[in-house]
C-alpha cells in the first residue's frame, strides 16, 4: 500500500485541514485521489500514476476553492469518477457511479451506460466523431495513448464555478495541458493525422449537469462543450486553425499536408497526415450536427431530510 501512495498526488494537493463534514460522506468527495487506493483490478496492472497531471493542475489551476466547499467536493468527485472510468476495468469495482442507473452523454446526444464507456473510453465518448478524430476508428488503449503522448506534462482539469447544488449540480469546467508531442489518430477515410507539438497550452471549457443518488453516486452526467475545440486546438499553423487537407502522392502511400486558411504558413509548424494506398478520398465534409441550447435556469431542490438536509446545511446552501 505504501507504494500506491507513492503514485497519487503530490502533497500540495492535499488539504491539510478540512471542516467537520457529515460523517456519511465518502471519501471521494473529499478528497481527489481516494480511489487510487482501492484494492481492484486496474488497467496495465497497476494503480495510474496522476502525479504529471497533478503537478499540471497546481502550476496551471485559474481557482483555489476552500477545503470542503461546494466546488471543491464537486471537483473531487468528477477527478475520482474520471479515474475510475480510466482505469478500472470492472464494474463492480466502481463507486463513483449508480451502476444500473449510470448515463453520460455530450451535448444532448446519445446516452452511454457504463459497459460501453468501458470499451470506447472516455476521450472518444466525449470527443465523438469530428472532422479530425474518428472515435469509431480507434480503441479505447490506443485513443489514450493518443492524448498521452501529446500532453507529455498532464492534462488536468478544474471546477470554475458550481451553480447548484445536490441532487442536480450543474457547474462550469476548464480542462488544459501543454501539447508537447506529436498527435496522430485516424480520420473518417482511413487517413492518419500527424500533427507536430505546438509547445503551447491548450485550454477547453464547458458545463456539465450531474444527477447524484442519494449515496452521492452518479447517475445521469450530462457535458456540453465544443466537441471539434479539442482537436482544432491541437491542430493549428500560426495561430489559425487548419483548413481542409489537400492531396500529395509519395512513394508507398500518400502524404497529406495540412494548411491553413491565410497566406503565411510556418513551414516548421506544417502537419501531415498519411493514408494507405487502399485510401481514395482525403476528407469528407460534413455540417456540423445542431447542438442543444443549454440550459437557462437550473432547478436543484433539496431534500430537507437524510443525507441531503444535512450536506445542505453543511455546504451553507
Amino acid at each position: 500500500m505504501a507504494d500506491v501512495q507513492e503514485q497519487v498526488a503530490p502533497d500540495a494537493e492535499r488539504p491539510q485541514e478540512r471542516p467537520a463534514a457529515p460523517a456519511t460522506l465518502p471519501d471521494y468527495l473529499l478528497e481527489p485521489n481516494a480511489v487510487l487506493l482501492d484494492n481492484c483490478r486496474w488497467r496495465h496492472g497497476q494503480v495510474p500514476d496522476y502525479s504529471k497531471a497533478n503537478a499540471s493542475f497546481l502550476k496551471g489551476r485559474t481557482t483555489v476553492h476552500a477545503p470542503g466547499s461546494l466546488e471543491d467536493i464537486v471537483s473531487n468527485l468528477v477527478k475520482n469518477w474520471e479515474k475510475e472510468v480510466s482505469y478500472k476495468t470492472h464494474e463492480e469495482d466502481f463507486r463513483t457511479v449508480d451502476i444500473e442507473n449510470y448515463q453520460f452523454s455530450v451535448n444532448g446526444g446519445v446516452k452511454r451506460g457504463l459497459t460501453e464507456m468501458l470499451v470506447i473510453g472516455t476521450y472518444s465518448a466525449l470527443i465523438g466523431d469530428q472532422a479530425l478524430f474518428c472515435s469509431s476508428k480507434i480503441s479505447f488503449e490506443e485513443s489514450h495513448k493518443t492524448f498521452r503522448r501529446s500532453m507529455t506534462e498532464g492534462y488536468s482539469w478544474e471546477v470554475l464555478e458550481v451553480w447548484s447544488g445536490p441532487p442536480k449540480v450543474a457547474f462550469k469546467w476548464r480542462h488544459w495541458g501543454k501539447m508537447t508531442g506529436p498527435l496522430t489518430c485516424p480520420l473518417h477515410n482511413g487517413l492518419r493525422m500527424v500533427a507536430q507539438p505546438t509547445n503551447e497550452v491548450v485550454s477547453l471549457t464547458g458545463v456539465a449537469f450531474c444527477t447524484l443518488s442519494d449515496k452521492f453516486q452518479i447517475q445521469n452526467l450530462e457535458v456540453y462543450f465544443d466537441q471539434n475545440e479539442p482537436m482544432n486546438s491541437m491542430v493549428r499553423v500560426n495561430n489559425s486553425p487548419i483548413g481542409l487537407p489537400a492531396k500529395g502522392k509519395t512513394a508507398g502511400g500518400v502524404d497529406v499536408e495540412l494548411k491553413p486558411p491565410g497566406p503565411q504558413a510556418s513551414p516548421a509548424r506544417k502537419k501531415a497526415i498519411t493514408r494507405d494506398e487502399s485510401a481514395s478520398s482525403v476528407t469528407e465534409t460534413r455540417k456540423p450536427e445542431p447542438q442543444r441550447p443549454l440550459e437557462k435556469q437550473f432547478s436543484s431542490p433539496y431534500q430537507q431530510e437524510g443525507l441531503w438536509g444535512s450536506i445542505r446545511g453543511w455546504w451553507g446552501s
